[in-house]
């Protein structure tokens, strides 16, 4: 441990934590994960020993709670490891605790019977680490799922390689201790003994643990993101995926095409169900699609200067803009105002068709094109400029 660690947890052990420990312990499991384990293991083992060196045997002893508090923080991490465990050193009576060594010096005649509980305590806490540490389940901390008739809520297990659906928005944890939530409706199923997690509809946002024997697998039906230890939220809906990357770096997928990018701190990116795959832009008009007139479907992703072939898409296409934001706009073609205003995103050129997920379909011929989106509403004078070539 470094030598703040030291200091904090001496002051542990010592019944003397500050108001300054908190923060410091609430800081050290987000960024030192591994560290901040290592004082839970050692705060357990010193006061286990101590215990054999008192007269006194409670039945609410110091390393039962600590104990019995890591492993219902596998169960339920609703709120900070550190706040919990300082509030049961808190609540501890035995206020005068003292390091182990020093009582060792005190009771050197209970030498032998002080080795055996060290060997016995040490294999114990051990083992409970190795073998927690490995366990591949899902624990619900908040919400419910159900699959089928069977609801599963907060506080219990959820089965592995089972479809199950979110009756409210649901928080779980893996054995890792990564964080997982789930917009309610949302439809997924875990599979965390291969490391692979499958959403199929509605949203999540994650915090995953530094993975240190291979990528923890996020799949969606159009794309995939392995994650080694970051901050994220993905989202699948309408033959797309979305993949907004709050902290780290990802690796993200299209499983229909070899197209593949990595994604740094910021970014956000969008596989469609054709294989297609980008970065989204900064920008209010974060991304540009080619859709289906008729299904109301992405069919490929467009760049300045995209090339669309009428008989490739049978004349029956439109072209889509997603945006950051609902704003006002109207679309022009080389100059001239399309005569339908947009209000909601995503913003259709050609207009949606009532009453279904068809839109209108954009009646041209071969020729280029320069298609500008104008923001009408509020003070803003964003334009979105791009080329198209229509080819036959």
């Amino acid at each position: 441990m470094s030598p703040d660690s030291e200091k904090v947890f001496d002051r542990i052990i010592e019944g003397k934590l500050r108001d300054e420990d908190l923060l410091y312990l609430e800081n050290l499991e987000k960024s030192h994960p591994e560290e901040f384990q290592q004082m839970m293991q050692l705060v357990a083992f010193e006061e286990s020993i101590s215990i054999n060196l008192k007269e006194e045997r409670s039945p609410e002893l110091f390393s039962d709670l600590v104990i019995d508090e890591i492993k219902r923080e596998k169960l339920h991490q609703t709120q900070s490891f550190a706040n919990k465990v300082v509030k049961k050193i808190d609540a501890n009576p035995r206020s005068s605790r003292r390091r182990v060594t020093r009582k060792v010096k005190k009771k050197s005649s209970s030498f032998p019977f002080l080795l055996a509980a060290i060997v016995l305590i040490g294999l114990a806490v051990g083992a409970f680490f190795v073998l927690e540490s490995k366990s591949p389940e899902v624990y619900i901390t908040q919400g419910q799922f159900s699959n089928g008739s069977q609801t599963y809520s907060s506080g219990q297990i959820l089965p592995q390689n089972l479809k199950f659906k979110a009756e409210s928005d649901v928080v779980v944890s893996l054995f890792d201790g990564t964080k997982i939530g789930i917009d309610k409706a949302s439809e997924l199923n875990f599979d965390v003994a291969n490391k692979n997690i499958y959403l199929h509809k509605g949203k999540l946002t994650a915090s995953v643990q530094k993975q240190a024997d291979g990528a923890l697998k996020f799949n969606t039906p159009y794309a995939i993101a392995e994650i080694l230890g970051t901050e994220f939220s993905l989202e699948t809906e309408n033959e797309k995926s979305w993949l907004d990357l709050t902290e780290g770096s990802i690796r993200y997928s299209s499983k229909n095409s070899d197209k593949s990018i990595l994604m740094k701190s910021g970014e956000e990116a969008c596989a469609i169900e054709k294989g297609d795959l980008a970065l989204a832009k900064e920008e209010f008009v974060k991304l540009l699609t080619l859709v289906d007139a008729k299904t109301g479907k992405d069919l490929k992703i467009l760049e300045d200067h995209s090339t669309i072939s009428l008989s490739e898409y049978r004349r029956s296409f439109s072209i889509k803009a997603y945006a950051q934001k609902r704003e006002k706009i109207a679309f022009y073609i080389n100059g001239k105002k399309v005569d339908k205003e947009e209000a909601n995103p995503p913003y259709i050129l050609t207009g949606n068709a009532p009453g279904s997920e068809a839109v209108y379909p954009w009646k041209v011929g071969p020729g280029n094109y320069e298609i500008v989106l104008k923001v009408l509403s509020g003070k803003s004078n964003y334009m979105k400029k791009f080329s198209v070539k229509i080819v036959k």
